[in-house]
């Protein structure tokens, strides 16, 4: 069993109520009209992130440059550890948080009235190893590092480690990286943001080469380089990437392995309407 997803959005206080295997294709995507005027000028969009910022988040910071001249209000916050990130949202702290699946789903296991509306990325997790390793065998007494130990990074390489050679003990060290009604608005609109700012980069990956230049410090080819890699996993879906079959193999592979209190369905963790709602207006793309 495994799991499909990574990270996902998460929104606060949604209370309403669909990934293929397969690389999407590089051919450009269909242009999609952006919105000229202000839609909503002067509503606030509170986001909550982890610290660790990098090639991934580019599209991300876009779709909020986006909603920004469309007149929000988009204040970024970066919190280290997920679960602050959870609690923030259920305190109402925030309306939209970047939080892996396992800790956002086991806080609404716990009551959290938090839901899952978009996919941020794929999992992009590698495990890196120094000449010499070979195989997980040769990591006992060696030291691991980790940016945490919970969340589902930390919950697959524990599996792997178990399954494969439990006659390994490494030393981990952790290294940190660096109301409904209006939730629901936030939640299209992001959404929308994000799916555009996706199928332009796919469309046209130098834009997204130029914008990991200007907004991390990377140099031209450093930035191309990662761009490419990520592009050719098909990491940034350009139709969202839930569907209600990898959200419940997600939820069936996190309770199988301990790292959920309970078995819980799709419409518990994740609230579709508004990507559904913003794909009819958009158009699917594949």
């Amino acid at each position: 069993m495994r799991a499909a997803v990574l990270v996902w959005f998460v929104l606060a206080g949604a209370a309403a109520p669909g990934c293929t295997d397969a690389p999407a294709s590089l051919a450009p995507a269909p242009e999609v009209a952006r919105p000229e005027t202000p839609s909503r000028p002067g509503v606030r969009i509170r986001v909550v992130d982890g610290v660790n910022m990098d090639v991934r988040d580019v599209p991300l910071l876009m779709a909020f440059d986006e909603l920004t001249a469309l007149g929000y209000d988009v204040e970024s916050v970066y919190i280290a550890g997920n679960t602050l990130l959870a609690d923030a949202l259920a305190r109402g702290d925030a309306e939209v948080g970047i939080i892996n699946n396992q800790t956002a789903w086991s806080a609404i296991a716990n009551g959290a009235d938090i839901r899952t509306v978009s996919e941020f990325t794929v999992y992009t997790g590698k495990l890196i190893a120094r000449e010499g390793i070979r195989s997980c065998h040769d990591l006992h007494g060696r030291s691991v590092a980790v940016p945490i130990t919970t969340g589902f990074a930390p919950l697959l390489l524990n599996l792997f480690l178990r399954t494969v050679c439990p006659d390994a003990t490494p030393q981990i060290l952790v290294v940190a990286e660096a109301s409904s009604r209006r939730a629901a608005l936030i939640a299209g609109r992001v959404d929308a943001a994000q799916l555009r700012t996706h199928r332009l980069i796919r469309a046209n990956p130098q834009v997204l080469y130029d914008e990991a230049v200007a907004r991390l410090s990377l140099d031209a080819a450093t930035a191309k380089a990662i761009a490419d890699s990520h592009l050719q996993q098909d990491i940034w879906k350009i139709d969202g990437g839930l569907t209600p079959g990898n959200i419940q193999s997600t939820i069936d592979f996190l309770v199988e392995a301990g790292a959920m209190p309970r078995r819980l369905q799709v419409q518990d963790v994740a609230d579709l309407s508004y990507l559904d709602a913003v794909l009819r207006e958009m158009g699917r793309a594949r």
